[in-house]
């Protein structure tokens, strides 16, 4: 059985999830990864339910891939929102990592090499890392 890349097996609820998936996520890590791939994860803490794009599962690291599009972050009350939530979250044990849009598109290669140096850091998570072969 031939696998589908892994933006075709998960799920993107936008564009910009789907930028995400198919020009960070996959090229970062072999397909298997998507085991351990949650997407739109329900959280509660501390009476408060969160829901992340992306949760990431490693054997000691529970990684939240946080997309940020202008238009649903971009006033005062959202930035102020996203910080006492990406605080909750890490006072939970969770590493948040975050990228806009244009991130992903303008510095595709320095996106892909920051998820990978998180999940260089998990011991299950890393054997999943494609490592870039020079040409």
């Amino acid at each position: 059985m031939i696998n589908l890349p892994i933006y075709e097996n998960l799920t993107s609820d936008s564009f910009l999830e789907y930028s995400f998936l198919r020009w960070v996520l996959t090229p970062a890590v072999r397909f298997d990864v998507i085991n351990f791939v949650k997407e739109q994860e329900e959280v509660g803490l501390n009476e408060r339910n969160y829901r992340i794009d992306y949760a990431i599962f490693g054997e000691g690291i529970k990684l939240a891939v946080e997309l940020d599009g202008f238009e649903f972050h971009g006033s005062r009350q959202a930035f102020s929102y996203d910080r006492l939530r990406q605080n909750d979250l890490q006072a939970a044990g969770w590493t948040i990592l975050r990228f806009s849009y244009d991130s992903i598109r303008n510095e595709t290669e320095r996106c892909v090499a920051q998820l990978q140096s998180i999940l260089a850091q998990d011991s299950r998570l890393k054997e999943f890392i494609i490592t870039q072969v020079a040409s």
